[in-house]
């Protein structure tokens, strides 16, 4: 891990330490708190293994921030720390919310895409620990997504939702970044 990126991670956990509330512009605000963290944590360790992988240098941000962060870190690694930081209930919280269609967390064109959300719920709840950590980190993505384009709205159910996902990349951005070290 760069200087610089040291820096950045320990600025942006000075941050997020700071949010002490839990209303849903604090929720919010932690989100995007720690998105930034994960996002520039998977960049520099991309960039780090593409030099001896130039397969690597053509991944979009989508497979940088599932496949290769599952990849990099390990499905068991993020398995057993979302299981040691007690986010697993988390995760089938999230799936059961999706199976209820109280969200919609694969959209087109802003649009629920109902099968591949039942897909997404089902590979939540997954014994297979690489199906289940790149569903995870799909899910990561993805909400990450709905906020920065537009389709996540700014009301308070989406505290069921928001609550547990800052948890689960919370876990998630420890993990990669102790990988890092």
């Amino acid at each position: 891990m760069t200087e610089e990126t040291k820096e950045y991670i320990a600025n942006y956990n000075l941050k997020f330490s700071e949010i002490k509330k839990d209303d849903l512009a604090s929720l919010f605000e932690k989100f995007n708190t720690l998105y930034p963290m994960f996002n520039r944590l998977y960049n520099d360790a991309l960039r780090e293994e593409a030099i001896n992988d130039q397969k690597l240098k053509g991944f979009g941000d989508y497979k940088r921030a599932t496949f290769f962060v599952r990849d990099y870190v390990g499905a068991e690694n993020i398995i057993d720390n979302l299981k040691k930081d007690k986010q697993i209930k988390s995760v089938i919280e999230i799936a059961d919310l999706i199976n209820k269609k109280v969200f919609h967390i694969n959209l087109q064109d802003g649009k629920g895409q109902e099968k591949t959300d039942i897909e997404l719920a089902t590979n939540l709840l997954s014994e297979d620990a690489e199906i289940k950590s790149k569903a995870i980190l799909g899910l990561v993505y993805n909400v990450r997504c709905n906020i920065v384009h537009g389709h996540k709205d700014f009301q308070e159910y989406q505290r069921l939702l928001m609550e547990p996902i800052i948890g689960i990349l919370r876990t998630i951005v420890n993990t990669l970044e102790n990988r890092m070290k």
